[in-house]
């Protein structure tokens, strides 16, 4: 049986605050333990819904948690889910149907007694359909082949529902999945994506285009190369359209971070990649047309052997890509890269925090020529050096527009993922209250200004 809960709006308890007061919303379980998010969306009439997961403290644990805001930051609704006693649920990513149905993806994990004690069972894939007014309407559950699932994303296009990850198959291997099923979850269709080595492979990120066709990437471990990029692209029916792998020069660890598509036929993915002795982990950007031909290789190394990654991906409408993630110098700071179609840099620029200290960019959203970011970037002004959700606007030619920094009195705060909706820039994360507890975190952001609007 699941057992929920549910808030109408304005609940103090649920950390509803006044719509005047300029500042990111924070939603509290009342068990006033740790809760955060993950993901976001947000239509054209800025109704924004967040996913991420709730801790509701004694014997119930973490749970997935939903909550929708309107324009003005008001909580319209939230809702807990929970499978019951001893069940661990996540929330790992949300889309939605324009105004419509909200389609959330997370985790579950069930608790069984076996020879010594109280063990956890394998994980399971939850796909989960509410309506806009917050009625948990279908789920369906997903297990793989071996019975230890854990989704990456989702997204919603055409009838079908489209999720990805990882799942368990023979041992300990794990496959890469994609998921397809119809909008009200009473079927699924599955395609696993894996390498040669029989050994763990996910399939971190998936989009569609408006043909219907799904792109993904991922990473795959073959035999001989090691951790690989793939990336790839499916029909609606995930029948494979073409599928490539991309090995570094360092013959080693390669990871896949995200993908990005635009409307000139171009196939942008995001990650890792081992350069080799002299240059060891660098960012990657790999570059295809919608069929598969590529890939055009772009690699970033800020400093020889030192620590370079992008976790994101975005395009500008205008055959140019921006990368971010994160680069060491002497310390870790922002990196955002932008890349023309020829993968010729056309600016780069780094971040690093008040403090001097660790900065580390998670997720980009591009409109135009502006090109914003959000992370987390230690700050100054508190003992145990705070971290702050950081977001960043840079210019047409990657100077900084405005910064805008969230510090919460227990200090350590983060921006996960920020997306541009309803001429403003929305983010989700977490933060840390007094307490030392922290708490779900939306943001609204103006665009031209970056002041939070709520």
């Amino acid at each position: 049986m699941i057992h929920t809960w549910k808030t109408a709006a304005l609940a103090l308890l649920c950390g509803a605050a006044s719509t005047t007061l300029a500042v990111p919303r924070l939603w509290n379980n009342p068990a006033n333990l740790d809760d955060s998010g993950t993901d976001i969306t947000v239509d054209n009439l800025g109704v924004s819904h967040a996913v991420g997961t709730t801790d509701s403290g004694g014997k119930s644990g973490k749970d997935l948690v939903v909550c929708q805001r309107d324009i003005l930051g008001g909580l319209t609704w939230s809702y807990v889910y929970r499978t019951g006693w001893g069940w661990t649920e996540t929330g790992d990513a949300i889309d939605r149907v324009g105004s419509g149905d909200v389609y959330v993806v997370g985790t579950r994990r069930g608790p069984f007694v076996g020879k010594g004690g109280l063990f956890s069972a394998p994980a399971e894939t939850i796909v989960l359909r509410f309506s806009a007014s917050g009625t948990l309407l279908n789920q369906s559950v997903f297990t793989g082949l071996g019975g230890d699932t854990a989704p990456t994303d989702v997204a919603v296009f055409g009838g079908s529902v489209y999720v990805s990850g990882s799942s368990r198959a023979a041992g300990s291997k794990r496959d890469g999945y994609l998921l397809r099923l119809p909008l009200d979850l009473s079927t699924q269709a599955v395609r696993y994506v894996a390498g040669t080595a029989g050994l763990d492979d996910v399939v971190t990120e998936l989009t569609v285009d408006t043909t219907g066709n799904v792109f993904y990437v991922g990473t795959v471990s073959n035999t001989g190369s090691g951790d690989d990029v793939v990336a790839g692209s499916v029909d609606p029916t995930l029948a494979l359209r073409w599928q490539a792998v991309f090995n570094g020069a360092g013959n080693a660890t390669d990871t896949g971070t995200g993908i990005a598509l635009d409307t000139l036929n171009h196939v942008y993915v995001s990650g890792q990649t081992d350069g080799g002795v002299a240059t060891r982990d660098d960012g990657l950007v790999l570059l295809f047309d919608k069929n598969g031909v590529g890939p055009g290789v772009y690699t970033h190394n800020r400093v020889a052997d030192h620590f370079d990654s992008f976790a994101d991906i975005a395009t500008d409408g205008a055959g140019n890509a921006v990368a971010c993630g994160t680069s060491r110098a002497s310390t870790n700071d922002y990196a955002v890269v932008k890349v023309n179609a020829g993968l010729v840099p056309v600016w780069t620029t780094y971040y690093d925090g008040t403090a001097g200290l660790g900065d580390s960019a998670s997720s980009v959203a591009v409109s135009g020529t502006a090109t914003f970011v959000t992370g987390r970037s230690s700050g100054t002004g508190a003992v145990g050096s705070p971290v702050d959700c950081t977001t960043i606007s840079f210019t047409a030619a990657g100077a900084v527009n405005w910064v805008n920094r969230f510090d919460q009195a227990g200090h350590l705060d983060a921006g996960v993922k920020c997306v541009l909706a309803a001429n403003d820039l929305w983010v989700v994360g977490g933060s840390e209250s007094p307490a030392l507890q922290t708490d779900l975190l939306m943001d609204r952001i103006h665009r031209v200004t970056g002041s939070s609007i709520w």
